[in-house]
């Protein structure tokens, strides 16, 4: 149940943002209200802040549940959460800002900035670092352990170690290379990385941003919670030693935060030369494209891309660009965690779908609407919206990964048997392909039909064969 909800289609200017005549329409509102209420319903969510801009004007701002649930305080737009990995993106502020100043180069080896390296390393580009396609090993590990007390025990833990992967191969995830963007920051600058993070923060008047771990006392920041066996608990150990600043450990709020993208697209902090530069594609050394640019999390979808950063499972900072248009969306989420994970990237996508009136994800509305007739017990009604969508868009979207994402989804939240007739859908739709296959087989296991399961997976495996399908066909058979 909805416990408490906060709501300001216009920010004053008193906040610190530029005041707008922009408004989302009430319907609009209520659709995003909606949103936030059913993920307090269905994941459990504690507390959550919203802020949208349009073309980098604040248009909305909205809260619901509580910053601490023990005693009932109510979340709002100004209460501040831990955003974790978002820290990242004020990292890739000051490197943007260091290369308009011409200190820096985004392909220049790390042996141009750094010394003491080990040999391998100092071909390594600073583009390579930032979008963890470096290959380095990494020090972020071992977590029954505690972390390395400072950063030079953290780089002597993997100084001797193997690359991971050939650089540029593959995109993993790494915090070794946030450390290494942190000393080249810090030699570039001639100041602690820290320090220069607050001057900027005070010069930018981002009076509700600022470090600060777990342990912290924090004016104003939400209690952090997670899932624990036996229900809500608080988060109360994360080792994350200050010297990852560069890659997590800020606090801040919805209205600092909209404050602050406005400001960066407007060019205030880094040229839009810089930061358009920032945001193209890269490629691995098989042709695929990347799934970071300038550090920041990319996305190229059929109506739009989008870049951004999540952090911590719980918040997430999105900015959508449509293909078609000129009107860009940007999203600030923020929540303080719940008794299920939430992808925030999912409730920002949802967000900026709904703000767009479904235009900018369409598969995306198609499937909420036939989840809802779903949770009416009307496929009827849910084939019907799917029919209606496929004859107005004439094939130019799959559906097949929609499909499937709603057939686990109803599985999840109505039990395997009502999600049958959408993975049935999707074999209908998609004969040719594996997946559907592979989807129902694993339902109908679920439902105790073996022969009509093992027909499924042997049909998935004639089409794509693979090993885990290869044990279950073999389990299967012998069991006869």
């Amino acid at each position: 149940m909805i416990r408490f909800i906060y709501l300001c289609p216009l920010l004053l200017a008193g906040f610190g943002l530029q005041a707008t005549e922009q408004s989302l329409p009430a319907k609009t509102q209520q659709e995003i209200q909606t949103l936030l209420k059913r993920n307090q319903e269905d994941y459990g969510t504690v507390g959550q802040t919203v802020a949208v801009l349009i073309n980098g004007k604040l248009v909305y701002t909205g809260a619901t549940g509580f910053a601490v649930q023990e005693f009932a305080v109510p979340a709002g737009p100004e209460t501040v959460f831990q955003i974790f990995s978002i820290s990242k993106l004020f990292t890739h502020q000051q490197l943007g800002q260091l290369v308009d100043a011409g200190k820096l180069s985004w392909d220049a080896p790390l042996s141009q900035y750094l010394d003491g390296l080990p040999e391998s390393w100092r071909s390594v580009s600073v583009r390579q670092v930032l979008n963890h396609v470096s290959g380095l090993p990494e020090y972020y590990r071992d977590f029954e352990n505690p972390m390395p007390k400072t950063a030079a025990a953290a780089l002597d833990r993997v100084r001797a170690e193997p690359f991971e992967f050939e650089t540029q191969s593959q995109v993993k995830y790494n915090q070794t290379n946030y450390l290494l963007l942190k000393m080249i920051i810090e030699k570039l600058t001639g100041q602690d990385y820290a320090a220069g993070l607050t001057a900027f923060f005070e010069k930018a008047e981002l009076a509700n941003t600022r470090y600060g771990d777990i342990a912290a006392v924090i004016p104003n920041r939400a209690t952090t919670y997670q899932a624990g066996q036996n229900g809500l608990e608080r988060l109360a150990n994360l080792d994350q030693p200050h010297y990852m600043i560069t890659a997590t450990g800020l606090n801040s709020n919805a209205l600092d935060l909209a404050n602050w993208f406005s400001r960066l697209l407007a060019g205030e902090f880094v040229s839009q030369k810089t930061l358009t530069d920032m945001w193209q594609p890269i490629k691995l050394n098989d042709g695929t494209v990347c799934r970071f640019a300038g550090g920041f999390e990319r996305a190229d979808r059929p109506n739009f891309v989008s870049v951004g950063h999540g952090g911590g499972g719980r918040c997430d900072v999105r900015h959508f660009m449509p293909k078609k248009g000129t009107d860009t969306i940007s999203v600030i989420f923020m929540t303080n965690g719940g008794t299920r994970f939430r992808n925030p990237r999912d409730v920002s996508s949802r967000i900026a779908n709904i703000v767009s009136g479904g235009k900018l994800m369409p598969l995306l509305s198609l499937g909420d609407t036939m989840a809802e007739a779903i949770a009416k017990n009307d496929w009827p009604a849910a084939l019907a919206a799917y029919t209606t969508f496929k004859k107005a868009d004439q094939g130019q979207q799959t559906t097949e990964d929609m499909l499937n994402r709603l057939g686990y989804e109803t599985w999840n939240k109505h039990g395997a048997e009502k999600a049958l007739p959408v993975f049935q859908l999707n074999i209908q739709e998609h004969p040719e392909s594996a997946n559907p296959y592979d989807s129902l087989g694993e339902a109908l296991l679920q439902l105790g039909d073996k022969g009509n399961a093992r027909k499924n997976y042997q049909k998935a495996q004639a089409l794509a064969p693979n090993d885990r399908v290869a044990n279950i066909l073999k389990q299967l058979d012998s069991q006869k």
